[in-house]
């Protein structure tokens, strides 16, 4: 459509990979005229294969109109760095939109030295032999960045974080310890910060979190948040994970995996009037149903579900299971409270068969998504025939399995195509499927 706003397909093409993205191209001018002849989407990868002394001067200037540029110098060969000093100029500046740089010979004081960045609003870093001595000497100017990533917790990163906490308003960081939450972030005061990414380091040795930890200035940050996504498969986080919550109090979106969740934990997110999306790829301890009035998306796992009561705008459920040998049913009355609302429901991982009859009973579903499912066709047409509102089906990564009498004439595969023919008002997406 012409008429949605370039930003809006910017968003939307954020979640294709480069195949669908261009699948997407060769579908619509007007996607074709925004990833390509406006260079809006597509990242431009600079590297010593990429950018090479023999370019052509119509190519270089092609290149300069990107706004997503990824740099990766690749190892120490070939005349690279010359090249991207000379490539990187005013001109390249003036455009960039969100830079990633990935280096571990070519020092980023290249970049960033006496440089203005006007339009550049995000910075990822992965760069572990990166080190300057005084990042305030640089004296970059980037007025309108707002996301910073970063793969270590270094020095001169850290120094980074920190002349930028005025205007940041996501961060996204690995850590080893709690020192490093204070050395990446200091007693600096973060007013502008909304979203914060915390994966921690996978190292077994690395100490477990305590809430004499946390400092003033820690609980201060997180206190201002509205979306936080805490990564931490050791669970160095699971003793602290209370008190972080109970003071992010105005999230809107919540996101766990790897660590479980205490009952604590769980009975500071039932504070949380705000919370819309909740997503929690971890177990959870057994505690009482748990109100949120305003959710509206929850993902939960097979074998310790979250027990929810009064949430009267949840639409979209997806369940997952932790471990594909797990057997462990839903409880019986898990959908009854939310059977009146829930339009959406994802699972992946799970026996269909044990939860079946559950399914049947969401009268408002309208889209179902199966991912790494066994299903067979008499099951497909039990859903199809009970669930009357039922508008969009995707099957991914699914074994389809055969448990009807066909003809000699009649497979699978097309059993899949009569599908669509005989239900026109419902969408049938196979992606990646067996048929057995």
């Amino acid at each position: 459509n012409d008429l949605l706003p370039t930003e809006l397909f910017d968003e939307v093409f954020g979640y294709l990979t480069t195949s669908q993205q261009l699948t997407a191209m060769t579908t619509c001018t007007h996607w074709f005229r925004i990833l390509s002849y406006d260079r809006y989407r597509r990242r431009l990868s600079l590297n010593p294969t990429t950018l090479t002394d023999d370019l052509p001067v119509e190519d270089v200037r092609w290149m300069k109109h990107f706004r997503l540029i990824a740099i990766n110098d690749c190892g120490p060969f070939g005349n690279f760095a010359n090249n991207l000093a000379e490539f990187v100029d005013q001109e390249l500046r003036d455009r960039v939109e969100d830079l990633q740089l990935s280096l571990e010979w070519i020092d980023w004081e290249d970049f960033f030295r006496d440089s203005r960045w006007p339009a550049l609003r995000a910075l990822t870093i992965e760069a572990p032999r990166m080190e300057i001595p005084d990042v305030g000497e640089m004296r970059l100017i980037a007025p309108n960045l707002s996301k910073i990533e970063v793969a270590d917790v270094m020095g001169s990163v850290a120094q980074l974080v920190q002349r930028f906490c005025d205007q940041l308003e996501e961060i996204s960081t690995v850590v080893r310890s709690v020192q490093d939450l204070d050395y990446i972030f200091g007693t600096k005061e973060y007013k502008k910060l909304r979203s914060l990414t915390l994966a921690t380091n996978m190292w077994k040795d690395a100490e477990v979190w305590t809430d004499s930890d946390l400092t003033e200035s820690n609980l201060q940050m997180f206190s201002g948040l509205k979306h936080l996504n805490v990564t931490d498969w050791e669970g160095k986080l699971y003793p602290v994970l209370p008190t972080i919550l109970g003071q992010a109090t105005m999230l809107k979106t919540l996101s766990i995996k790897g660590c479980g969740m205490s009952c604590s934990a769980v009975r500071q997110v039932s504070k949380m009037v705000n919370l819309k999306v909740l997503n929690l790829f971890c177990r959870v301890e057994a505690t009482a149903p748990i109100s949120l009035p305003n959710l509206q998306k929850l993902t939960t796992c097979y074998e310790a579900v979250l027990s929810v009561d009064v949430v009267p705008n949840l639409n979209s459920i997806q369940i997952k299971s932790l471990h594909l040998k797990e057997k462990k049913a839903l409880p019986e009355t898990y959908f009854k409270a939310i059977n009146a609302k829930l339009e959406v429901l994802q699972l992946e991982h799970i026996f269909l068969r044990e939860i079946m009859d559950q399914i049947c009973t969401l009268n408002m579903l309208k889209e179902l998504q199966l991912v790494e499912v066994k299903v067979t066709d008499s099951e497909i047409s039990k859903l199809l025939s009970t669930l009357g509102k039922l508008r969009i089906i995707r099957f991914e990564n699914c074994l389809l399995f055969k448990d009807r009498n066909y003809s000699k004439n009649e497979e699978i595969r097309d059993w899949s195509k009569h599908l669509k023919l005989q239900h026109p008002d419902i969408a049938f997406t196979f992606v990646n499927c067996r048929y057995l």
